[in-house]
């Protein structure tokens, strides 16, 4: 290993064992030390009955939480469309409704990638670098930090109404929406 890796090492010791000689680390622990905080990719060839059972439950949750969000996403799009038959005003001007709406979009995309444990299933292995791993990657990671943001958003803007009195221009708020 690189010698930057052995005296941060070794200066790590130092602060914590102040009183003690630090040991030298030679090059094979360094990289042993360093394969086990790593993870590559790679296949799981066959799945334990523990990771089989667990990889159903998921797509059992996964299959209802897909089937609620659509259903969501799907009456409020109606509504979004057709508002004049129910409101005074259009859906779009509110600012909760829209927050939601997007807060229940990216929990849509996360549950239809863990949905796609389902293909795991039948192969009883986990297949790396293949088009239902990469999309489930992509799907998940979409959806888990979409969530978490929309949450945070709701939040903040809960903080500014009740702090302020006022709702946040229309404007700034469709630019933090959209970016």
């Amino acid at each position: 290993m690189s010698f930057l890796a052995r005296e941060l090492m070794a200066a790590a010791w130092d602060s914590n064992n102040i009183s003690q000689d630090p040991h030298p680390i030679d090059d094979a622990q360094l990289q042993q030390i360093h394969s086990l905080t790593t993870r590559n990719a790679s296949n799981v060839d066959h799945l334990s009955s523990v990771a089989h059972k667990g990889l159903v439950a998921i797509s059992i949750l996964a299959v209802f939480s897909l089937l609620a969000t659509f259903g969501l996403l799907s009456f409020i799009t109606y509504r979004f469309i057709f508002w004049q038959k129910y409101y005074k005003r259009s859906l779009t001007t509110n600012q909760y409704i829209v927050l939601i709406y997007n807060l229940i979009l990216a929990d849509f995309l996360q549950a239809l990638g863990f949905v796609l444990c389902t293909c795991w299933i039948p192969q009883d292995a986990i297949k790396t670098g293949s088009a239902a791993c990469i999309l489930q990657g992509l799907l998940i990671q979409a959806g888990d930090p979409g969530s978490g943001l929309f949450v945070l958003t709701i939040a903040a803007h809960t903080f500014l109404l009740v702090s302020s009195g006022r709702l946040v221009p229309h404007r700034w708020f469709a630019t933090g929406v959209v970016g």
